[in-house]
């Protein structure tokens, strides 16, 4: 897509996150699921993994409001996906059937502790996976006069990418057997050609 060919700058200390007060428990699976059953999926943003023995199918949940404030606060329920098959992936142990990817922020002991959390849940509302190192990122993007970009941008999607280039990717990839997911989940126009997304990345285990 032509919004991966743009040069990013990175600055991920520009911004200092404090919360104060009691935070709400995290949402149970059972919870999540209801989560789920109401939500809305963006069909057209889907992306398919393909596999000898089987494929996985990523949808992303359409956008919503101040979804970062949403991430932080509660958590939030960011894409599902459906598992045919016996794909070789870190999804290997996981049966055939759809699950849902929920992200919580869950915070430390001490100021610089907290940590993205992803946790998948099946279709009986059980915790079935756990992933740490999971990325949120605030996206600017500058594209005045570009109309395509625009409309691109306010569109929930999926994307898959893996770690470095080259024989570096494929040798990453051969270990992980996946790809990191990659999914939009809120769209704020600035004005001006300006606009901000939010963007979560989760790794494979």
């Amino acid at each position: 897509m032509a919004d991966q060919l743009q040069e990013y700058r990175n600055h991920s200390d520009a911004l200092s996150l404090i919360f104060a007060g009691e935070r709400p428990l995290r949402k149970s699976g059972e919870e999540i699921l209801e989560i789920a059953r109401s939500a809305d999926f963006y069909e057209e943003g889907r992306v398919v993994e393909e596999y000898e023995n089987g494929s996985i199918e990523y949808v992303p949940r359409t956008m919503s409001e101040n979804a970062l404030f949403e991430l932080l606060s509660i958590g939030r329920l960011q894409y599902k996906f459906k598992v045919d098959g016996t794909p070789v992936t870190e999804h290997r142990n996981l049966g055939a059937g759809t699950y849902y990817y929920y992200i919580d922020f869950a915070e430390g002991p001490d100021f610089d502790q907290g940590r993205w959390i992803g946790r998948i849940i099946d279709e009986n509302g059980a915790e079935v996976g756990v992933r740490f190192g999971v990325e949120i990122k605030i996206l600017l993007s500058f594209h005045a006069g570009d109309e395509h970009m625009r409309e691109e941008h306010q569109r929930p999607r999926m994307h898959l990418h893996g770690v470095g280039t080259g024989a570096v990717a494929e040798s990453i990839r051969a270990v992980t057997g996946s790809d990191w997911r990659e999914s939009v989940s809120d769209w704020v126009s600035l004005g001006g050609g300006r606009c901000a997304r939010i963007v979560s990345c989760d790794p494979p285990q």
